[in-house]
């Protein structure tokens, strides 16, 4: 596998000097993220580290060769001796000694262990980094494409409730709308305008996060293609996904490296000072006028050599007690490191299960609030609608669209975390895929902007005549009145028109004009209705009772029967003393006749009580 990787990355360097400067972005995702990651510091670092590792493994190995010493000295003397002559001669002395090792009761063959530890360890570390990089590359890929999505639904949402404030401002100028209605407009528009800038902010920060991964930024978003993790190679069950974790992990296996390293110190720190070391020596000596000896000399010997030195302070209990409690360190920390990798597996198993069924549930959810906005619209249009529903489904339309986009993204990052995690997270299992299409959400609503004619913009159109006076009829039919006086039916009675209302001519629909409002501009008050006047007589209404036909008899009217006193329990007596006398039989009210009013004024029909 090292090898592929290794001639993947000189094919590409190959490339890049043969065939001049290329985009390597206009590969797959795959090459773009290993070209990435294997060019980062933080795994060049990594790699010199192993490298620095095998050197000193292969240094460890030296204790089991012989060593070579020599020393050579040159010196200039004078001998002074009683009744002799004094000499001056210069001296020349070579000594050449030659050490092996015998045994020393596991103190070397701990430390050989220990420095291909140390290779393996660095190993691990450098595939942990490999890992790590790749998730962050990925996630930092992700988090930039589905940022730059919100951004354009929070921006899409904003110029909608814009408008809409445009709209309702038009519709008070003309008469027709209510301050209130702008009111909450303003505020609805000042909630889009909060989440268009956090959206910003998170974008920024996204493309900040690539830079720092990636190196550079992007030229064209629009450009990046799609990405998809391969869910081929995840695990079946969760129990197959711990196992993978115990055998896998990065952590964890640097953890059990760490354990084997404090035992592996234990074992040296004993061999070193509760054990001699035996090892043969050989040396050669050759001197030239040694100690007023004029001439050469020449030594040669072998011996075997035991060296045990003991601390008579017994500090070496005292080392080897700390050897063996960093064992114990060593190993609870496996442990805990275990249940927290468990942890991790389990939290990001969870995590995958519940971003599929949310992302599920959240498109759903958009789905269902943009009907109910466009639904809200054409009530709104036939007014039985307030502003604020409308607004309100428009917040709740690009709140669901913004979080189903970050549900089908947090997807895919549960993938790589629950790979991460059991440690088979590679390049193997990137995809490169098309972007989704996101033309239908971003698509607009019908009616939403003034599609449909708006009676109260045809009445800001500069082409309009509205004359003196305001005919409420113009705003139902869209036409003009005949002679402006509303002329009852010839029977007295006003009854419904049937006859389908013939729209006039279309017009093209107007732009609404867009609100340059703040949060902080003045409110735009209505005028005060005027207040009645006192003397005015108020207008006659026709009476239309007397209209209606008399009604048929009835043999007995529905008058309830009134309610009789409740009886006395037996044995009672009255506090008084005397006895209460017995209730007498009232006789029943007798029934009005028909079509006569009551004292109340109110017509005593039965038919007429029915109608009301």
């Amino acid at each position: 596998m090292k090898r592929a990787r290794f001639l993947r990355v000189a094919a590409l360097c190959a490339v890049a000097c043969f065939c001049g400067p290329f985009d390597v972005r206009a590969n797959s995702l795959e090459e773009m993220i290993a070209e990435t990651v294997e060019t980062h510091d933080r795994l060049l670092a990594s790699q010199a580290q192993v490298t620095a590792a095998r050197q000193r493994s292969k240094e460890a190995l030296g204790v089991w060769y012989p060593s070579l010493d020599v020393t050579a000295n040159v010196e200039r003397y004078r001998l002074e001796r009683t009744n002799t002559d004094t000499v001056i001669a210069p001296a020349q002395e070579l000594t050449a000694t030659i050490t092996q090792l015998l045994w020393d009761f596991g103190g070397a063959n701990a430390t050989v262990e220990r420095a291909r530890l140390q290779l393996v360890q660095s190993e691990i570390s450098l595939v942990l980094a490999r890992q790590t990089l790749i998730a962050e590359a990925l996630a930092a890929y992700i988090n930039l494409l589905r940022s730059a999505e919100v951004v354009l639904f929070a921006r899409r949402s904003e110029e909608n409730i814009r408008r809409q404030t445009g709209l309702e401002e038009a519709r008070i100028e003309a008469g027709s709308g209510l301050s209130t209605d702008l009111l909450q407009a303003k505020t609805q528009l000042a909630g889009a305008q909060a989440r268009r800038v956090d959206a910003e902010g998170g974008y920024e920060l996204a493309l900040n996060r690539y830079r720092a991964v990636f190196g550079d930024v992007p030229a064209d978003i629009a450009a990046l293609p799609g990405m998809q993790i391969d869910a081929s190679g995840l695990p079946d069950t969760l129990e197959h996904a711990l196992d993978l974790a115990f055998k896998g992990n990065p952590d964890l296996r640097l953890t059990s490296i760490d354990v084997s390293l404090s035992q592996q110190d234990r074992i040296s720190a004993r061999s070193e000072s509760f054990a001699p070391t035996f090892e043969v020596v050989g040396e050669r000596t050759m001197t030239k006028n040694d100690g007023g000896t004029i001439g050469r000399r020449t030594e040669s010997s072998i011996k075997l050599e035991m060296n045990f030195p003991f601390n008579l302070g017994f500090t070496s209990i005292n080392t080897l007690r700390a050897a063996q409690s960093d064992v114990v360190a060593a190993t609870r920390t496996m442990g805990d490191l275990k249940r927290q990798v468990e942890e991790r597996v389990r939290n990001a198993w969870k995590q995958l299960e519940t971003a599929r069924q949310r992302s599920g549930y959240l498109f759903d959810q958009a789905g269902i609030a943009r009907a109910f906005l466009e639904v809200a619209i054409q009530e709104r249009q036939l007014g039985q609608r307030s502003l604020i529903d409308v607004l309100s489904g428009e917040t709740s339309l690009i709140n669901a669209q913004s979080d189903a986009i970050a549900a089908e993204a947090e997807v895919q990052l549960a993938l790589i975390e629950l790979l991460a995690a059991s440690g088979s997270l590679d390049y193997s299992v990137i995809e490169t895929v098309p972007r989704p299409d996101r033309s239908e959400m971003l698509a607009p609503i019908a009616g939403l902007f003034g599609d449909t004619t708006d009676p109260s913009m045809q009445l800001l159109s500069p082409g309009g005549d509205l004359g003196d006076s305001l005919d409420p009829s113009a705003l139902i039919d869209g036409g003009t009145p005949s002679d402006g006086v509303f002329t009852p039916p010839p029977d007295g009675n006003p009854a419904l028109d049937t006859t389908p209302l013939v729209p006039s001519e279309p017009q093209a629909p107007l732009e609404p004009p867009l609100s340059t409002l703040t949060p902080d501009a003045p409110i735009i008050e209505t005028p005060p209705p005027a207040a009645p006047v006192e003397d005015a007589a108020p207008p006659e209404t026709p009476n239309y009772l007397d209209s209606l036909q008399e009604p048929p008899s009835f043999d007995t009217l529905p008058y309830p029967e009134p309610p009789s006193e409740p009886a006395r329990a037996e044995g009672v007596e009255d506090t008084s003393g005397a006895a209460a006398p017995a209730p007498e039989s009232q006789p029943a009210p007798a029934s009005p006749p028909a079509g006569t009013r009551r004292d109340d004024g109110e017509l005593d029909n039965p038919l007429f009580d029915w109608a009301q």
